[in-house]
């Protein structure tokens, strides 16, 4: 299996290494000039974690707390696109799991309470309990073509903007979605990081969903 990382790291390179998968990797930032040939190449494209995206993507207005980077929103939208139109799956990690969500239907809460923390467990369809990563303080809102496939259960304050007003929601007895499949899109948002070290169990299923939504 061939992976191209777009804005990679060393952690995600040697993650996937460790995977036994070819790697390619773009770090760019052009939106004009974007690594079409990369994407020929690669089996599924990875999208990574960084700055919050922005809400404009989901139509909403942009919180006080959110910290986006238009530039490489921008950039990644393209690569995407090219993904789609290549007919490419798709796995995105942290940020790259929200863009995808969005890009997908979904739309965001721009401020969790609860998340960003040391970790925390997540509860998956096949019956598991698996401590994840959690570093985030925006969380997937899924639209109804997403697919629940790991959930935390942390249940705290939630925040999103519509587009005319600030709304709190209470969310007691709610499942907070950490996983999420959207099959139309073929699109896998993964919330945690399976690239960090300690969190062996999470990383092994992280690879066995690539085996099953990526391959």
């Amino acid at each position: 299996m061939k992976v191209l990382i777009v804005n990679s790291d060393w952690m995600f390179k040697h993650m996937f290494l460790d995977f036994g998968y070819d790697v390619f990797e773009t770090n760019g930032r052009n939106f004009e000039d974007p690594d079409e040939e990369l994407v020929k190449l690669a089996d599924f494209i990875c999208f990574t974690g960084g700055a919050d995206i922005s809400p404009e993507i989901y139509r909403h207005k942009k919180h006080l707390r959110t910290g986006n980077d238009p530039q490489r929103d921008l950039y990644e939208i393209t690569m995407y696109n090219l993904a789609k139109s290549h007919n490419k799956p798709c796995v995105g990690v942290c940020r790259g799991a929200q863009l995808l969500n969005c890009l997908s239907g979904g739309i965001m809460y721009q401020h969790v309470e609860g998340h960003a923390n040391n970790g925390h467990n997540i509860y998956t369809v096949d019956s598991q309990v698996i401590f994840s990563s959690s570093t985030h303080h925006q969380m997937m809102f899924p639209s109804q073509d997403g697919i629940l496939i790991a959930w935390g259960d942390q249940q705290q304050l939630r925040e999103y903007y519509l587009p005319l007003k600030r709304a709190f929601i209470s969310v007691i007895g709610e499942k907070d979605p950490e996983i999420v499949y959207y099959p139309n899109s073929k699109c896998l948002c993964v919330q945690g990081h399976p690239e960090y070290p300690g969190y062996g169990k999470f990383t092994a299923y992280f690879q066995q969903l690539l085996k099953e939504y990526m391959e």
